[in-house]
């Protein structure tokens, strides 16, 4: 399974999944150690972590010498981000149904608009049907 292309679906960046990958295999690591690990330019590399601490992917830990990053748990990174998907989902659903409602009102008006002209010529020559029946009623 291609992790890289799986973490990009998520909605990480190619820099972002390749520096928390790199995380997950040797962590606690300074900026320098994964950009040489992850194989992201090291100018690069600040921006993913920054944008992965955001994210709450990694956990920064400052150090006498250098501030060390680790990577969230897997498990707790999924968890959250199908938690926050899912509060998505349903703060879009009660938005978006309430936009969409069905006007009922103009739904009948359409109909019987459209029913309209035949009610009128029925309504205009109906003594004629009427006649007609009685006269073919009497005669047979």
């Amino acid at each position: 399974m291609d992790l890289l292309a799986k973490l990009t679906e998520l909605g990480f960046t190619e820099y972002e999944a390749k520096v928390y990958l790199a995380l997950l295999d040797d962590y606690p690591a300074s900026g320098y150690q994964i950009s040489k690990d992850a194989g992201v330019p090291r100018s690069m590399v600040y921006e993913a972590l920054g944008r992965l601490k955001q994210r709450g992917a990694v956990l920064e830990t400052p150090d006498e010498r250098a501030t060390l990053y680790r990577p969230l748990p897997p498990d707790v990174l999924l968890d959250n981000h199908e938690l926050a998907q899912r509060r998505l989902v349903q703060e879009l659903r009660s938005g978006l149904v309430g936009l969409y409602r069905m006007e009922h009102g103009v739904l009948m008006a359409g109909a019987f608009l459209s029913a309209l002209p035949v009610l009128i010529l029925f309504g205009s020559l109906q003594r004629y049907f009427v006649s007609g029946m009685l006269q073919g009623a009497l005669r047979g």
